[in-house]
């Protein structure tokens, strides 16, 4: 504003006057310099109901000119008189920082830029577009979070007024879970957690508490460079420079989001971004088994995760040109179309439940055997391979086997078996030697063999039953033939697999009469006398005789065998 001198005071009396004759006027009494843009035009009114001092003459000029669609813009050493639309392309006055300047006029146009510390600029830029007047504009810059508002000095002091109160930390952290359709939760999380860690994202994010403000200027009119963060205000610490908290959800391939709100905005565009599908659906995967049938493998599979069982497996098919590890991709074929897309806030990948639960969508997922290579062949999405081949890895395993031994033997009952050969290891009478060394021996006196059983804590019923070495058991027997006192008929072995069953048979087949029919006499008529022999028959079945047993072990995780004995 033109200098005036204080203390003197004057009276405007304009009627229907040119607007140029008003503006010389006011260049008289204040001694400024001016140039009229060629289209400022029109007549003007003035009157004051008195004296007014003569520093408020600028002040009723610019309201003049407002009224009527023109303003006066600084320029070096005079000011040029300009319509207001054209004002804001030109060098007006800038302020920065979210305080009015009091050296304004009110009516003079200005351009006020005010850091958003904690609402969203696109927000607050909403609210505030409709208090702009015709001919101000207003800019929301969500880069640096920022506000360009240029309108009247006297319309800029109230938006200031209202974004000073709608500004503030309010309700800043939001939680969110966010659904990943195509890509990895674990690897999205890692990667946004690196970018925000390395505090690039934090210092470019909207809305970032702490973000470095432009400080005000040294002279009115200059721009300056951000040098340093604005002032906290009363409870911010440290700690509200935390990053975001992203947490990945494996089981729902989700993401839990912990930050603020505009932090949200910015993860969940990098999301959309990220998380596409880059194969454009199904893959074939392809697992070669190692222990397992891949007949029983695709069965397996086809219960756990709720597919209807393939009623028939692939025949030979031709092997590829390079061999492929396991869990290695199949070549690449056209894919069926993607899944339907997921409405707001459905689980991953649309409709379909989750990888593991039962009622997956069939056809998402097919095991299909190929018993001519022992391999399983999978159709699914990428996403859920590697759950699925760690799942046919831990059924894919190495079988247990179980070595069993039976011996049959005839025992001659002497004194000391007359109540058998269970009573007798029962008593004492006979045990094995303890020498890992030397054969077992026979104590004369005492006809025993040095070395404790173990009785099994059996319910009661008669059953008796004893927990033996088996080097120690059979080296008992044998010191029993030794002494002729037994004699053994049979001593067959079979190694089976757990859950496997195995079937001994040392038998012969003998023949059971099973029916027979005989002769019971003849039959005599008045006229003739005849006899009638009925020949005896017999129905023979040859049937096995001898030791028969079928077993089936079960084996635990530490070891402990449980057989069942038929």
């Amino acid at each position: 504003m033109p200098p005036g001198q204080r203390g003197r005071f004057v009276v405007l009396n304009f009627d229907n006057a040119d607007i140029e004759t008003v503006v010389h006027a006011a260049s008289e009494i204040l001694g400024f310099n001016y140039v009229l843009a060629p289209d400022v035009r029109g007549k003007v009114t003035v009157q004051t109901s008195g004296r007014i001092p003569q520093e408020d003459v600028f002040g009723v000029l610019l309201a003049v000119l407002e009224v009527h669609g023109f303003t006066a813009v600084k320029s070096g050493s005079l000011y040029k008189i300009v319509r207001i639309e054209g004002a804001r392309e030109r060098a007006v006055p800038t302020i920065i920082g979210s305080d009015p300047d009091p050296n304004r006029t009110s009516d003079e146009v200005i351009t006020q830029i005010v850091p958003v510390r904690y609402s969203s600029v696109t927000d607050l830029g909403t609210l505030l577009r409709p208090l702009i007047s015709s001919r101000g504009t207003l800019i929301a810059h969500r880069e640096t979070n920022i506000l360009i508002i240029t309108d009247a000095a006297s319309n800029v002091r109230r938006l200031l007024d209202i974004i000073r109160l709608v500004d503030v930390e309010v309700a800043l952290d939001e939680l969110q879970i966010v659904p990943i359709r195509f890509a990895d939760a674990n690897d999205l999380a890692t990667i946004l957690n690196q970018l925000f860690a390395s505090g690039r994202i934090r210092r470019a994010a909207p809305s970032a508490p702490g973000a470095p403000a432009p400080p005000p200027p040294t002279a009115p009119g200059t721009l300056q460079p951000p040098t340093g963060p604005a002032p906290r205000t009363p409870g911010e610490t440290v700690g509200s420079e935390r990053a975001p908290l992203i947490v990945a959800e494996r089981r729902s391939n989700s993401l839990i989001i912990h930050a603020r709100k505009l932090e949200l905005e910015m993860i969940r565009k990098l999301i959309n971004q990220l998380d596409i599908n880059i194969y454009g659906g199904r893959r074939v995967f392809i697992y070669y088994a190692e222990s397992a049938k891949a007949k029983d493998l695709a069965a397996t599979l086809n219960a756990i995760y709720g597919v209807q069982a393939q009623p028939t497996t692939t025949g030979p098919t031709p092997t590829p040109s390079t061999p492929r590890r396991p869990g290695e991709a199949a070549p690449y074929t056209p894919p069926p179309p993607p899944p339907p897309s997921a409405a707001p806030g459905a689980p991953p990948g649309g409709p379909v439940a989750p990888i593991g639960e039962l009622g997956l969508i069939e056809g998402q997922i097919r095991f299909i055997p190929d018993e001519t290579t022992n391999s399983v062949i999978v159709t699914t999405f990428p996403r859920n391979w590697p759950e699925i081949e760690a799942t046919i890895k831990q059924l894919d395993r190495q079988p247990r086997q179980v070595l069993i031994e039976v011996l049959v033997a005839e025992i001659t009952l002497t004194d000391d078996l007359r109540l058998g050969i269970d009573w007798a290891l029962k008593a004492g009478s006979y045990r094995v030697a303890q020498s890992a060394i030397s054969p077992p021996t026979i104590a004369s006196p005492s006809r025993e063999l040095p070395s404790p059983t173990v009785p099994l804590a059996l319910p009661a019923g008669g059953l008796t039953a004893f927990a033996f070495q088996s080097d120690r058991f059979f080296a008992m027997l044998n010191a029993l033939a030794s002494l002729n006192r037994i004699n053994v008929l049979s001593n067959p072995h079979v190694m089976t697999s757990e859950n496997k069953k195995a079937v001994i048979n040392v038998s012969n087949s003998i023949p059971i009469v099973t029916s027979q029919q005989v002769p019971i006499g003849g039959t005599t008529t008045p006229t003739a006398t005849a006899t009638t022999s009925v020949i005896g028959t017999q129905t023979v079945e040859y049937r096995d005789a001898g030791v028969i047993l079928t077993v089936t072990p079960r084996i635990g995780e530490r070891g402990t065998v449980a057989l069942d004995v038929k």
